[in-house]
């Protein structure tokens, strides 16, 4: 059996595979045109929330770790996070002098690097359908031997099932959306949001009938 397709890849190891700089990556994030990712530990936010995993940072905070010169640094300690691309900005709370990144530290989630080489038109990708694998052989994904696996949607209706049972029902569908994009978040594939939407308008009607 093959290993499991990766995650992420260090800003560095896409920059080399795209022929760029570093920092011309992270211009593009700072231009709103690709996401950056780190690991986070175990942090707290608000409402004393713990947070883990996959979580996107911003490119400004980072920016020194890959800029030329004097202004140059081995590691930069961030202050904020959000759980997904277009979410609000998150303050970590604890630990207080925020969390520590070297420019290893710095991430691109693979499904991230992919959508950009879609819509760039890199290594014979071709735009499509964020719910679909590529529609050609030769548009292989990054360290993929073949086309990557459509989204796991038995898993997604498992994760819902658990969300209900553990913190009850949700007070509406946005909140039970934005809670099972960080589901997905955390599996580092990510699908649209009109993608788990519907998802969720299909599963709702029988949630409520069970709530009742």
């Amino acid at each position: 059996m093959p290993l499991p397709p990766k995650l992420f890849y260090p800003i560095c190891e896409i920059a080399t595979r795209w022929s760029v700089s570093a920092i011309d990556i992270v211009g593009w994030a700072i231009d709103g045109r690709i996401s950056l990712s780190a690991a986070m530990p175990l942090v707290e936010a608000k409402r004393s929330r713990l947070i883990e995993g996959l979580v996107e940072i911003a490119a400004q905070d980072v920016f020194d770790l890959f800029g030329a010169g004097t202004k140059k640094k081995s590691t930069i300690a961030i202050h904020r996070f959000r759980r997904r691309p277009g979410a609000r900005w998150e303050k970590i709370l604890n630990p207080t002098d925020g969390v520590p990144l070297k420019p290893s530290s710095v991430l691109i989630a693979r499904t991230e690097a992919e959508r950009f080489e879609r819509e760039h038109g890199l290594f014979g990708h071709h735009t499509a359908d964020n719910d679909q694998p590529p529609a050609k052989a030769s548009e292989i994904p990054i360290g993929q031997s073949g086309a990557p696996a459509r989204y796991d949607w038995n898993a997604f209706a498992g994760a819902v099932a658990r969300r209900v049972h553990d913190d009850g029902m949700p007070a509406s569908q946005g909140e039970l959306v934005r809670d099972m994009l960080d589901w997905f978040a955390a599996t580092g594939r990510i699908p649209d949001e009109s993608t788990v939407r519907r998802r969720v308008q299909a599963l709702w009607p029988v949630l409520t009938k069970r709530a009742g």
